[in-house]
């Protein structure tokens, strides 16, 4: 095909085919975890008493779903003008950064819980998540600020694809979450581990969860910021955003999976008597109604308990 403002027609709609499938499959695998987690998310969720952990799993959940859900239909619709292309995205912007907001949140507060609710770990990370969401809506914004025109052939051509060069400030947008991700995965893997091999396993059922949960997240997280990373830099302009489903819908379903687990073993653990430090409760008070065995006795160390 004939190029279209320097774009290789043939190409382009290659690509956008590719990403087109990417947000649909992304869409999918948000709505079958949905569907075979839906009993486990009633009984734990939406029967419980309302808590920190019930409003960010629903938020989560469904604020999720419907993003998931706008960037699919962005992809499959012709867009007629620039500038509903520019609105669309601008909202998708602010969306996906409120997802991994709410992802640095819930890792913020199990880094919190492990180290004992100490302040100085909030004086650290409440400002790191602040400055990582300010950059990245700033880069969000100003990035798609600059791609008009777009690229407008009819039905042939489905999604918002820019004309313009698109600014080498959105290569540093995949950064600020995996560097956020790798730190408090850093403290969470430190913690659980000096824990269980001072005091083993035995009767720390939250803390080997929260290590396993923990090096899951990291993964899944890895698995898709490092080739969004990468596109960034060395894709194709049109192939620049093909991760942004993927990396949603992952980020999305590992934090529903990790309160739903968190919910569970502490369900479990209700009933047991005298097996508990009085005020080990008190340092998941913010996490659910129902005791854990999450030690609060310093900032620094666990107190075993016998189960």
């Amino acid at each position: 095909m004939e190029p279209y403002g320097g774009f290789d027609l043939h190409e382009l709609m290659w690509d956008a085919n590719n990403t087109n499938y990417l947000a649909v499959a992304s869409l999918a695998l948000l709505v079958y975890d949905h569907l075979i987690s839906l009993r486990e998310e009633v009984d734990l969720i939406w029967k419980s008493h309302w808590s920190v952990t019930k409003g960010v799993y629903l938020w989560n959940r469904y604020f999720a779903l419907f993003t998931l859900g706008l960037n699919t239909s962005i992809r499959l619709r012709e867009m007629k003008t620039d500038r509903v292309c520019g609105t669309y995205l601008q909202i998708l912007s602010v969306n996906a950064t409120l997802i991994i907001c709410t992802v640095d949140f819930v890792l913020m507060l199990r880094v919190w819980v492990l180290y004992g609710r100490l302040k100085a770990v909030l004086y650290v990370m409440i400002p790191s998540i602040i400055f990582e969401v300010i950059v990245m809506a700033y880069l969000g914004s100003a990035t798609i600020s600059g791609l008009n025109p777009y690229v407008h052939i009819g039905p042939a051509l489905l999604g918002c694809y820019s004309l313009a060069i698109v600014p080498k400030m959105y290569n540093i947008y995949p950064v600020p979450p995996l560097l956020v991700t790798s730190v408090m995965f850093s403290l969470t893997a430190y913690k659980c581990a000096q824990t269980l091999y001072g005091y083993g396993r035995h009767g720390m059922p939250i803390v080997s969860l929260f290590l396993r949960d923990g090096v899951f997240w990291f993964l899944a997280v890895l698995a898709v910021g490092l080739p969004h990373m990468i596109l960034s830099y060395v894709a194709r302009l049109s192939l620049v955003t093909v991760m942004i489903g993927p990396s949603l819908a992952v980020y999305s379903i590992v934090v529903s999976r990790a309160l739903i687990n968190v919910k569970g073993i502490m369900t479990s653990q209700t009933g047991v008597d005298g097996t508990y430090d009085s005020r080990v409760r008190t340092n998941l008070d913010f996490w659910s109604d129902t005791p854990s065995d999450i030690p609060s006795r310093s900032s620094s160390q666990f107190i075993r308990e016998d189960i």
